[in-house]
C-alpha cells in the first residue's frame, strides 16, 4: 500500500504524464520483460487492435519514482520529507484551488471526518472535529452553517425521475461512499444505470472499466445517441 500511495501521489502533477501507444506485440514483450508495467497495461482499452493508454508514465520514469520510496529502515526525517513530496499538507488550508468547493462542502455537500483515535498517542492534535470549517474555508466564511436542503432535493429528484443517466464509480474508491449507489435510486428504473467497477479507483471512467461494464455503457450510449461514441 505505501508504494501504491506514493505512485498515486506522483501521478497527479502531470509533468511526467503522456500518452503511449502499444500494439499487441509490444504488450506481449512487456508482459515478459516488465510484469509490473503489464499490470497497468492489461486494463487499457482495445481500440482497432491498438491499446490506447492515456496518462500512463514511461516505464523508466515510473521505475525511478517507485525506487525513490524510502526503505522501512530509512530515518524518520527521510520518510517525512518523502511524505511532504507526495502529499503536500497545504491541502488543509484555505489558500488552495479548492476554496469554492470547500465553501460548498461546508454549506451543502458535507465533508468526511478523520478518526484519529488509533493514532492518539502520536498526535498533539486533540480533535479533528469540524476541521473543514476551522482550516479550509476562506476568512470570513468560518460560520457557514450546513443545510441538508440540497442533499434532500437531489435524493428526491433521483427517486422520482428516470432520465437517461449513467453513474460510474470505482469500487475501491473511498469517495464512492458519497456516490449515487443506493439501490433505491435504481429500483424499477429503465434509464438510470449504476456501474460500480470492481477493483477500480477514483480514476474510474468509461475507458478503463471492465470490458463487461464498458460494453454495456457503450451499448446504452449508442442507443441513446443514435450513433457509436468514441471512447479513449
Amino acid at each position: 500500500m505505501p508504494a501504491l500511495r506514493s505512485f498515486t501521489g506522483y501521478f497527479y502533477p502531470g509533468f511526467l504524464l503522456h500518452t503511449l501507444y502499444f500494439c499487441r506485440r509490444s504488450i506481449d514483450r512487456i508482459q515478459v520483460k516488465k510484469p509490473w508495467l503489464y499490470a497497468f497495461v492489461k486494463r487499457a482499452v482495445f481500440y482497432n487492435d491498438t491499446i490506447i493508454l492515456a496518462a500512463i508514465m514511461a516505464s523508466e520514469k515510473l521505475a525511478l519514482i517507485i525506487n525513490s520510496i524510502p526503505a522501512v529502515t530509512a530515518s524518520d526525517d527521510e520518510i517525512y520529507r518523502h511524505w511532504l513530496a507526495i502529499s503536500d499538507p497545504q491541502y488543509f488550508s484555505y489558500v488552495t484551488q479548492y476554496s469554492a468547493f470547500d465553501v460548498q462542502a461546508a454549506r451543502e455537500l458535507g465533508y468526511y471526518g478523520y478518526d484519529t483515535k488509533p493514532f492518539k498517542q502520536y498526535l498533539s492534535l486533540k480533535t479533528t472535529k469540524d476541521y473543514l470549517r476551522r482550516l479550509m474555508v476562506p476568512d470570513g466564511q468560518e460560520h457557514i452553517k450546513w443545510t441538508s436542503a440540497l442533499v434532500k432535493r437531489t435524493e428526491k429528484f433521483l427517486e422520482k425521475n428516470d432520465y437517461p443517466m449513467i453513474f460510474i464509480y470505482g469500487a475501491i474508491d473511498p469517495w464512492t461512499a458519497s456516490g449515487v449507489t443506493d439501490p433505491k435510486f435504481f429500483k424499477g428504473k429503465e434509464n438510470m444505470h449504476l456501474f460500480n467497477d470492481e477493483g477500480n479507483s477514483h480514476r474510474a471512467k468509461i475507458g478503463n472499466v471492465s470490458a463487461k461494464n464498458r460494453n454495456e455503457i457503450l451499448r446504452l450510449l449508442t442507443e441513446w445517441l443514435g450513433e457509436q461514441p468514441f471512447v479513449q
